[in-house]
């Protein structure tokens, strides 16, 4: 995504990307499953940070943070073609934890 921003007088170009998840039953890509909960951390310095993301509206821009308590991160859950998404990310790596598998599934390890 290329979102332009003003700083003061100046123009700044940000580019950002996305983690999208396709959630699948095992050995069967064409069986989509909805409902799965996922929440997406990174370790920085040995400490686990959740990611947190604020939707834009017409007084707040799109903003991602890092929590420490899980509580408090974006859980994202897949919809009908077994599609969820993180955005607003910068280049690294990162995790995905399943909080919640859709019914009659486990979580995954």
């Amino acid at each position: 995504t290329d979102t332009t921003t003003e700083t003061g007088k100046e123009e700044e170009k940000v580019f950002t990307s996305k983690i999208t998840i396709d959630k699948y039953q095992e050995g069967e890509t064409t069986t989509k499953l909805p409902d799965a909960k996922f929440v997406l951390y990174k370790v920085v310095e040995g400490k686990t940070l959740y990611y947190q993301y604020t939707e834009p509206s017409a007084d707040v821009i799109a903003r991602v943070s890092w929590v420490e308590d899980i509580a408090d991160a974006t859980e994202v859950t897949t919809d009908d073609n077994g599609a969820a998404e993180f955005k607003g990310l910068k280049n690294g790596v990162y995790y995905l934890l399943e909080t919640e598998a859709p019914e009659g599934y486990n979580l995954l390890d």
